[in-house]
């Protein structure tokens, strides 16, 4: 896995670190721009690899100017069962993306709350942004359907239908 200390050797990358963790293994990382596969996989792993010793798992945030923060999951290095649950959960997520239908439904409805949308429009606008980014106007060749509780398009969609 990959340490602080390596990103910080990669030519061109705009990253320092001075902390007392730069050995340390990451495992998984997300910023605050984050869809719900990505923060909800980081807070299961977070709980997977907590439960195993919590003194040697830790969360470092650092400023990014483009995304807001980062925050980076690091496992205490030398220890093989945190190696192993580590590598566990990374192959897990490659073999599908969400570690915890759960936990990724679970977080939806929090989002949805914390913002006042309804569940479907929440969901609707997700669906939207992540498969349309480049959504605009009369070159809009997306299929938006309008939300089942208020009727409202996707907040992002600039769609004259």
């Amino acid at each position: 896995m990959t340490t602080q200390r390596d990103i910080t050797r990669i030519p061109g990358a705009c990253f320092a670190y001075d902390g007392d963790r730069e050995d340390w293994p990451i495992v998984l990382s997300m910023t605050r721009d984050s869809d719900d596969i990505e923060a909800s996989n980081f807070r299961v792993a977070r709980a997977e690899l907590e439960a195993i010793d919590e003194d040697a798992v830790a969360v470092e945030r650092a400023s990014h100017w483009a995304v807001g923060w980062l925050d980076r999951l690091l496992i205490a290095p030398d220890y093989p069962a945190l190696a192993a649950a580590a590598a566990r959960i990374q192959a897990r997520i490659e073999d599908y993306p969400i570690l915890s239908e759960d936990d990724c439904a679970a977080l939806e409805c929090e989002r949805a709350e914390d913002c006042g949308y309804s569940l479907d429009c929440y969901l609707a606008t997700s669906m939207h942004d992540s498969q349309h980014d480049d959504c605009t106007g009369d070159d809009c060749q997306c299929d938006c359907h309008r939300c089942e509780t208020c009727h409202s398009l996707p907040a992002h969609c600039d769609c004259d239908d």
